[in-house]
């Protein structure tokens, strides 16, 4: 064992590496996280096993094809078991921990219970923008897949979707129209297809007419293509090409769908709702209800950090019996009442476009509130305050940077000359900058210790390091000294008199007392111990000196207040501490209250002798 690891010193950790503590919480909050995960996915497998026979008995439907629709199906209800996943696996997590106790005993250990969250919270935050991603990655690619399944081998249509028509508006304020006369699923080939591009006052600038337009991510490639560039001049200019690669901005599916009449959003990705959106072609009443559900997708992933949050108060309260039942029988009620909730949210901010976003991301914050407001009656969770201020404004601009988005595809805006998808980029890698400095901000202004840590961390480390450095200097010194090198142990009287007097009289005359007996043994000591064998340096200070004179009243105060009434105090000179050669002479006036032991005449102690029986007083 190294010297530094007997004086308990260790190496400072990095700040960005997880402590023991975090490990063994996320592992303890894998488990059930699992568990919830299987569980809520049993329910919606079990509601979808009918649909799956309804398919095979009532539309003959191959077995195969019934299983593939219902997996490629299942990414959109993940959406929904995540977060109930991570709150019934917070809640067993936490009630194992405090019904074994070992939340206390992290707290008695000196760690925080925000502390403890910290780590559960990180988790929930990460799962929700995990979830947003495959909302927005997935979940549209699943559903193209799920729509093919659906159409070409369960409802034995024709391979290709006919009299197909998609118009996407181009940078500023033209628009681009699709028009094919079918679409093959199983190749992603749009056949007989034509595309015009319009300008701003509505004339067209080319017309490009091919036979077959095959989708390879992210472009098409046209086949026996012909290309008429209108002139200014009112000229044409044809080009023919057996091979032409051309960025139309559309998936097939996509515009398969803006053939359709969609009226439900809830069956498009975010993307597809803002494509509708941007169309114009939606009444007012849907107009509302697109914008809502558009901005609900936004922010309905971020319920799992919701869940986490609220799930740590409930996980604290004690469980008597059935944890595991009773915490999924609660898990159950939160997510009843927040889905609740939630859709009557979306229902007001279907009212109006401007409501949307507030009312998206009152269920969220309602129940962070509650959440917040159920942990500070268990404990001080201010950093956890932090935390959900933080959360709450990076929503906030998130919100912005997204209806700045909106706005910017809607009207085709560019900067610097840039196609609108890279000014879309540009707005969100903006935005998320935006985010990063506020959360900054926020922190340094609503805590002490990360203003120190940004601007002091430094002078903090070097300052530990010297004191660590007195710390083992001290400690050497310590395993070098001796019993035998100490001249008087503390408690030793440092002079033969003492001191008699009533705290009760006058100041003057008690000062007088204790100065006089102040200087008398200043000078008994310094006459003994300043010399061999104590070799201990003279006390050169008086009482009439303004500092002894001050600590002398200092002292009579404390007996006074110590030592009530008329009654008398002994004053005997001590040591202080413990003197050792070299020391300056050092010494306390300890008090006693002076009452009468024994009397003269008084029998302290008797035994009755037999006559002729010698007489022994030691054991």
């Amino acid at each position: 064992m190294t010297r530094a690891e007997r004086l308990g010193y260790t190496a400072p950790r990095a700040p960005w590496r997880a402590t023991i503590l975090d490990r063994y919480l996320i592992a303890e909050l894998g488990g059930p996280s699992l568990f919830g995960l299987s569980a809520f996915t049993l329910i919606f497998v079990a509601t979808q096993i009918l649909a799956i026979g309804r398919l095979v008995s009532e539309e003959h439907a191959p077995l195969w094809a019934a299983v593939e629709y219902f997996l490629w199906d299942m990414p959109a209800y993940l959406l929904l078991v995540i977060p109930m996943a991570m709150l019934i696996g917070t809640l067993l997590a936490m009630q194992r921990l405090s019904s074994e106790s070992e939340i206390t005993a992290m707290k008695a250990g000196g760690i925080s219970l925000s502390r403890i969250v910290a780590p559960l919270l990180i988790v929930g935050l990460v799962v929700s923008l995990v979830a947003l991603a495959v909302q927005e990655l997935f979940v549209p690619f699943a559903n193209d897949k799920a729509a093919y399944v659906k159409q070409q081998a369960i409802e034995h249509g024709s391979p290709a979707s006919s009299n197909l028509q998609a118009v996407t508006p181009l940078p500023g304020g033209g628009k681009q129209v699709t028009i094919a006369a079918g679409l093959d699923l199983e190749t992603q080939t749009l056949l007989n297809v034509t595309v015009i591009r319009y300008d701003a006052k509505q004339k067209p600038q080319d017309l490009i007419v091919a036979d077959r337009a095959r989708y390879v991510a992210p472009t098409w490639t046209f086949e026996n293509s012909k290309t008429y560039d209108f002139q200014p001049d009112g000229t044409v200019v044809t080009q023919t090409a057996p091979q032409m690669i051309v960025d139309i901005g559309e998936r097939p599916n996509q515009i398969a769908k803006q053939s359709l009449q969609v009226t439900d959003p809830e069956q498009l990705s975010r993307a597809e709702i803002k494509a509708r959106l941007d169309s114009g072609q939606l009444a007012p009443q849907q107009q509302r209800s697109f914008t809502a559900t558009y901005a609900r997708k936004l922010a309905l992933p971020f319920a799992a950090f919701v869940f986490t949050l609220i799930a740590v108060p409930f996980g604290l309260r004690p469980v008597r019996g059935g944890g595991t039942g009773l915490g999924f029988g609660l898990a159950v009620a939160i997510v009843f009442v927040y889905y609740v909730i939630s859709t009557i949210f979306l229902s007001v901010g279907s009212a109006a476009t401007w409501l949307a976003g507030p009312a998206a991301w009152a269920s969220n914050l309602l129940f962070t509130i509650i959440g917040a407001g159920v942990a500070r009656m268990i404990a001080d969770l201010s950093g956890i305050a932090l935390v959900l201020g933080i959360t709450i404004i990076a929503g906030g601009i998130a919100y912005i940077g997204d209806r700045v988005g909106h706005q910017v595809g809607r009207k085709r805006l560019t900067l610097f000359g840039l196609r609108p998808k890279y000014t879309s980029t540009i707005v969100a890698v903006a935005t998320g900058m935006l985010i990063a400095l506020s959360v900054t901000l926020v922190a340094l202004i609503g805590s002490q210790q990360v203003r120190t840590a940004f601007f002091r961390l430094g002078q903090i480390n070097a300052r530990i390091n010297d004191l660590q450095a007195q710390s083992i200097a001290t400690q050497k010194e310590l395993e070098t000294t001796r019993i035998g090198d100490i001249s008087l142990p503390i408690g030793y009287p440092i002079a033969n008199i003492a001191l008699t007097t009533r705290p009760s009289q006058p100041d003057a005359v008690v000062m007088a007392q204790l100065s006089g007996f102040f200087d008398s043994t200043v000078q008994q000591a310094n006459a003994q111990f300043a010399r061999p064998p104590y070799d201990l340096k003279p006390y050169r200070h008086k009482a009439a000196e303004p500092e002894i004179q001050a600590k002398l009243r200092e002292e009579l105060k404390r007996v006074r207040d110590t030592f009530q009434g008329d009654s008398p105090v002994l004053f005997l000179p001590l040591v202080a501490q413990n003197l050792f050669k070299g020391d300056v002479i050092s010494f306390r006036l300890q008090p006693y209250l002076d009452v009468r032991v024994a009397a003269t005449g008084d029998v302290l102690a008797s035994v009755d002798v037999q006559g002729g029986q010698g007489v022994s007083l030691l054991p």
